[in-house]
């Protein structure tokens, strides 16, 4: 079982093969972001064993991030398959050299809908750290739920937690960064 394992969405990114705003651009490459599967593929290459829980679309765009992260050498076997659901996207605009912008189309995507069912109390209970961001619990109520649940699990079996909270403030909308 992985040491660390770590819980959040990965999406299919696209970056452009040139500078401008992206109506402009005709050639772009794929690549995967996820400030979670980052954190494990980190430390994978470390010599880590590291595990990676999520949920995909049952597409293409989720086998190409399923495979990605497994390449890396990252423990994949946790993640859901969503039918229902397609996997997030998003798209890098860089305008210049200082002047970046990302273009996300995630909402509705298979990893916001992860339920605190989805994760095995053993897989995660079997590890020596797990590790969290600010980004999951804003993506949806039962993502909320899933990363409470996580970390009730933790608290359980007495395993440490790390917690970035990686702010997107265009995550939160409407909402408070703390609970009043």
């Amino acid at each position: 079982m992985p040491e660390i394992i770590t819980i959040g969405e990965t999406m299919a990114a696209f970056t452009p093969g040139s500078t401008g705003y992206l109506r402009y651009v005709r050639n772009f490459e794929m690549r995967i972001a996820g400030a979670e599967s980052n954190l494990a593929i980190g430390a994978s290459k470390l010599g880590h064993s590291a595990g990676w829980v999520s949920s995909l679309g049952k597409d293409e765009f989720g086998e190409f991030v399923r495979n990605s992260i497994r390449a890396e050498g990252v423990d994949t076997s946790r993640v859901v398959s969503d039918p229902e659901h397609r996997t997030g996207i998003m798209f890098k605009q860089v305008r210049n050299a200082s002047e970046t912008s990302v273009f996300y189309y995630r909402e509705n995507s298979a990893a916001s809908h992860l339920t605190p069912d989805m994760l095995d109390q053993d897989y995660l209970a079997s590890s020596r750290i797990i590790h969290l961001t600010g980004i999951t619990p804003v993506l949806s109520k039962t993502c909320r739920e899933t990363v409470e649940a996580a970390m009730d699990t933790a608290a359980k079996h007495g395993i440490p937690v790390s917690f970035d909270p990686n702010i997107r403030r265009r995550l939160w909308k409407d909402q408070d960064y703390v609970p009043c």
